[in-house]
């Protein structure tokens, strides 16, 4: 190679690397991941976690956790829509899907501050009796992913039924 080439081939390296590295850090911004939990903002200041969500289970085990949205969202009150999938058929076992009226997608809705918590045990067991929903618990052994949506924003973790 001449060393008329050798400068500009360097460069261009260097350049390539460069957007590599600045692609990694915006992907990596745009979600955020904790071993198997997955988080997706809709809101940048806006924060769902779940806490008490064990990542494995026993058959028939009751399954409890507890929903946290802190920061800033819209202005909706509403209840976290969640599902259980069994990742080996690709289907739901068990969810909490309440009627959510308030357009809480609306991207125009004002941005409010929140602190927010949902326990599923709580929760669900204040439930009147014809509703039919109880603390979810799986029978069947496998691997499966929590999925829960709330204040217009996403989390999942996976979890093992054994």
């Amino acid at each position: 190679m001449s060393s008329n080439l050798t400068a500009p081939v360097i460069a261009g390296l260097a350049v390539g690397v460069g957007f590599i590295v600045m692609f990694a850090v915006v992907a990596n911004s745009s979600f955020a991941s904790t071993s198997s939990t997955f988080h997706v903002s809709r809101y940048p200041s806006m924060s769902l976690t779940i806490d008490s969500l064990k990542e494995k289970y026993n058959a028939g085990e009751p399954i409890d956790f507890t929903l946290n949205a802190h920061g800033y969202g819209p202005d909706c009150p509403e209840a976290p829509s969640i599902t259980i999938r069994d990742n080996s058929i690709d289907q739901v076992v068990w969810f909490y899907d309440p009627i959510n009226l308030m357009g809480c997608n609306d991207p125009e809705r004002n941005s409010v501050e929140i602190n927010d918590s949902w326990n599923a045990k709580e929760r669900l067991s204040i439930l009147p009796p014809e509703v039919n929903i109880k603390q979810p618990s799986i029978n069947q052994t496998g691997t499966f992913t929590f999925s829960a949506s709330w204040y217009g924003e996403q989390i999942s973790q996976q979890i093992l039924i054994s």
